[in-house]
């Protein structure tokens, strides 16, 4: 017993030793001295000391290292630039390092003269002409499901068929969308808040700026806040970031997220991809981040009807895919995520922390649909109510992989309490009944 209590001392104190010597890293964030504006992934090399990193959206790195060091060079990677430059250590703030990266120029295309943001406007300008201008269907598979407190639950698969009318009276909401279920399978919901749940399918759908260009962060009277640069430009694309402060359309989740003007409770940075033949937006993305100076104590919060809880904004993430189909621009894929607090009011204790996942799939286009299935439409789908009957044929092929999280982890925790299909089909009988 005594060798083993020596034993286990000398391991604990090696292992003291070692974090004691781990302990030494480096925060820095990367600001381009030619628009003062934060440089996002780019590689931090530290050969001296073996550590590298990639800086986040922010321009922020760490570097972790175990010798002592006052000064460290590091050399520092991005397209267009290549240099060192020593940094004093300091361990207790995050350090700025400023760098100067000029505007890139690729295959003799010279950024002077049209500015980032002048692209952008002029691919929103184009948004008519590059993308449908006519009502057409979309075969489209929907999947959603929430991380709570640290377990994966309320999982909800639609193969759904989206109808896109074209509403010519309105040039920010292009398209209104109705929804066709023809198979739906879910687990067994927990509405761990009661009387809070909206319909994620319309909200999703509202995502997209190219029809809904009105509540988007591309719409056009909210740009002259904005921050526009180039990060890449290929022969046939230009690829630009953008960065707004205090301010971002994530309404992660709330319904009345413009009424209740709660933009300024975060801020975002984008990233649009633009083809050069027709300025066609091919690929959409925005981050947004909880401005951690926002106070929400005279916010209106409470989360309707019963004002148990009060609902406060971490983080999202949204990605729209487009494809071109017979000269016009279709969605492809929008994937959304969205992380948000909630807090008892009495207390103001953290009652759950919710991670909501969406992801959709068009799987076909047309113009033309059956009879039968013209008279299944509905504004709001309410998926998370409404009866099925579960057909497992109907679910052996074409069903997209999980893009958030593993689907070995996910069903792992759905099956915890009864195997999965005992939950499609109990799920589906215990549903309403839909009106006629």
């Amino acid at each position: 017993m005594q060798l083993a209590l020596r034993v286990l001392a000398i391991i604990c104190l090696l292992v003291g030793f070692h974090s004691l010597r781990a302990q030494t890293h480096l925060s820095g964030q990367l600001i381009n001295v030619q628009d003062s504006l934060p440089m996002p992934f780019v590689r931090v090399l530290a050969p001296s000391v073996q550590a590298q990193a990639l800086s986040d959206e922010t321009g922020t790195f760490t570097l972790n290292w175990e010798q002592n060091a006052p000064q460290i060079e590091l050399s520092i990677y991005a397209l267009g630039l290549s240099i060192t430059q020593t940094v004093i250590v300091d361990t207790t703030e995050t350090v700025q390092i400023f760098v100067n990266q000029r505007p890139t120029q690729i295959e003799g295309v010279e950024i002077e003269g049209l500015t980032a943001e002048k692209i952008v406007r002029k691919a929103i300008k184009a948004i008519p002409k590059t993308t449908p201008d006519s009502s057409y269907f979309s075969e489209a598979f929907f999947r959603q499901y929430y991380f709570i407190n640290g377990a994966f639950k309320n999982l909800i698969e639609a193969r759904s068929v989206v109808m896109f009318q074209r509403d010519h009276s309105n040039k920010l909401h292009r398209f209104k969308e109705a929804y066709a279920i023809p198979q739906l399978r879910r687990t067994e919901l927990n509405r761990y808040l009661g009387d809070f749940h909206g319909d994620e399918y319309v909200d999703l759908m509202a995502q997209n700026p190219i029809n809904h260009l009105g509540t988007s962060s591309l719409a056009p009277g909210y740009l002259e806040g904005y921050t526009f640069r180039f990060d890449t430009i290929f022969s046939d694309r230009y690829v630009i970031r953008y960065q707004r402060w205090k301010r971002s359309s994530e309404n992660h989740g709330i319904t009345n997220f413009d009424q209740i003007n709660f933009r300024a409770e975060a801020w975002e940075v984008g990233r649009l991809t633009i083809r050069k033949e027709d300025l066609a937006i091919m690929r959409y993305e925005r981050k947004a981040f909880r401005d951690p100076n926002y106070d929400y104590a005279w916010a209106a919060n409470f989360v309707l009807p019963g004002r148990k809880y009060t609902i406060e904004f971490l983080e999202g993430h949204l990605i729209i895919d487009y494809q071109e189909v017979e000269g016009k621009w279709f969605p492809a894929r929008i994937l959304h995520r969205f992380t948000n607090e909630f807090f008892h009011v009495r207390t103001h204790r953290t009652a759950y922390k919710f991670t909501e996942m969406f992801e959709w799939h068009n799987q076909a286009i047309s113009t033309q649909i059956s009879e039968e299935l013209l008279n299944q439409f509905f504004e709001i789908p309410n998926l998370s109510d409404i009866r099925y009957p579960y057909e497992p044929s109907m679910w052996e092929h074409q069903v997209p992989p999980f893009l958030f999280f593993p689907k070995s982890r996910v069903y792992a925790d759905l099956e915890a309490e009864s195997p999965i299909v005992e939950q499609f089909i109990r799920s589906g009988e215990e549903g309403e009944e839909l009106p006629d």
